[in-house]
């Protein structure tokens, strides 16, 4: 009985979920698109964090582009566009996208074109961010040195291991059973990822440098590094310093006495 009174009498389904998706296609969709513009979605992160952080920039964009818009609108004098985008965007957000387009040409095409503007906002603020990350973006950044970013635990360990410059050592096991041991002589941190093992030792005369690409073909990659405890730093560091540098000296001097000139 109440599936026949269901098809019988319409019933607007849009009047009880637009809100949950005006949100969606107002705010976290544009939001979406700025992340996938600026870096992707390579992180393994679960779903609602993705949610959150769209959410999150999709609304500051949001706000940010309206309020451009409006003081545009107040400052040209236009006050009757500004009132039919309030408007628009409250019948957009309350009754949806049907019933706006069923009011004036001037309210509707203000609106859309809004809501437009504010996916063209997330589309190239999100690329112009990329740029800048990569050292792109402003024009006069162009010569700096692009960052490096880690995109990965082997990433990571090795731009720790290199700001402490220190060179660790390489044990590559392929599939097929050959393993490949040296020294890290270099490492490209963008896809495709490589590593250049150095192979030499000193019974060796000449250098012998292995490049692999990390594929599906390695099947464990190991990293063998003696890493220094890290020295406490406190109020005496630098006293203890000037004193350690000056037994140094102290010690040095007394053996260039002890050898007989």
């Amino acid at each position: 009985m109440i599936f026949l009174v269901s098809v019988v009498i319409p019933v607007d389904i849009t009047k009880w979920v637009n809100i949950p998706g005006a949100l969606f296609y107002l705010i976290i969709l544009p939001g979406l698109m700025y992340i996938w513009s600026a870096k992707g979605f390579k992180e393994k992160r679960p779903v609602y964090f993705w949610l959150m952080d769209a959410f999150m920039v999709g609304l500051l964009i949001f706000v940010f582009t309206v309020l451009i818009w409006s003081s545009i609108a107040l400052i040209s004098h236009h006050y009757q566009e500004l009132a039919e985008l309030l408007a628009g965007l409250m019948i957009l957000v309350l009754k949806g996208m049907r019933v706006l387009l069923e009011k004036p040409v001037s309210m509707s095409s203000v609106t859309l074109y809004v809501v437009l503007l504010v996916y063209g906002s997330c589309i190239t603020g999100g690329f112009l961010t990329r740029l800048s990350n990569e050292g792109r973006f402003p024009p006069w950044r162009r010569r700096r040195k692009p960052k490096i970013f880690a995109d990965s635990f082997l990433d990571a360990e090795l731009l720790r291991l290199r700001e402490k410059k220190i060179v660790p050592q390489v044990v590559l096991t392929l599939k097929s059973g050959e393993k490949i041991r040296g020294n890290c002589y270099s490492y490209t941190f963008t896809a495709p990822r490589e590593i250049a093992i150095d192979l030499y030792s000193d019974e060796q005369t000449e250098r012998h440098i292995v490049i692999v690409k990390l594929d599906e073909n390695v099947e464990r990659l190991e990293l063998i590094f003696a890493e220094l405890p890290e020295e406490r730093r406190g109020p005496f560091t630098i006293v203890k310093r000037l004193t350690r540098c000056r037994r140094a000296a102290v010690i040095s001097s007394m053996e260039e006495n002890c050898w007989p000139s």
